[in-house]
């Protein structure tokens, strides 16, 4: 941990105590009706790095809380969905992430990790058809997109489709990545003789 971060994290939670406490600021003290001190305003970045604090230790809830009032901070949604995805996905609050990532791409159509993301939560919840849909959209706009072409394929011949177009992407997978990951297990789901 930074300086920085136990800075912004101690005064996270000296400002939480404080409210949990019913503590009020020095200078507020004297009487109810001049109490006007209100806590420092954290600011996006501050936001950002006590979600990441959080979501560190587990607590993807709250680091969720945390990184949805830094974009009403003025934090870019770009900068924001990556890790808000990541906690929904930690937390398995599959269907929290389809609806933040539907809503971003409905802005962001171009976004292609977003989109690849948004595939995996709908595998993730059963919903085969749009995750198919997603992943075509994906490859239409990167066709060299490995990860994209062997989740496809996988999740065609899990649901038994056409085993020609499984075999379409297992074969590009390979091809883009001879040495990745899951290349074996492509190349043992690729057709001897195409149908």
């Amino acid at each position: 941990m930074t300086w920085v971060h136990l800075r912004v994290w101690c005064a996270a939670l000296c400002c939480m105590f404080a409210g949990c406490a019913g503590l009020a600021p020095a200078a507020a003290i004297s009487t109810p009706a001049t109490n006007t001190a209100q806590p420092p305003q954290l600011s996006g970045a501050q936001l950002l790095e006590i979600a990441d604090l959080l979501a560190s230790t587990g607590e993807h809830v709250r680091a969720g809380q945390y990184l949805m009032l830094a974009q009403k901070r003025g934090v870019s949604p770009r900068e924001v969905m990556g890790r808000l995805l990541t906690s929904y996905a930690a937390d398995g609050q599959y269907r929290l992430a389809i609806e933040q990532a539907e809503a971003f791409l409905q802005a962001h159509p171009a976004d292609v990790t977003v989109r690849q993301c948004l595939a995996s939560f709908y595998v993730a919840v059963g919903a085969t058809l749009e995750a198919i849909q997603a992943y075509d959209r994906v490859l239409a706009q990167g066709p060299d997109n490995a990860a994209a072409h062997f989740a496809l394929g996988s999740l065609l011949r899990e649901a038994g489709m056409e085993r020609a177009s499984v075999d379409a992407h297992y074969r590009a997978y390979v091809a883009l990545e001879p040495h990745g990951p899951h290349v074996e297990e492509a190349r043992a789901g690729l057709l001897k003789e195409l149908p």
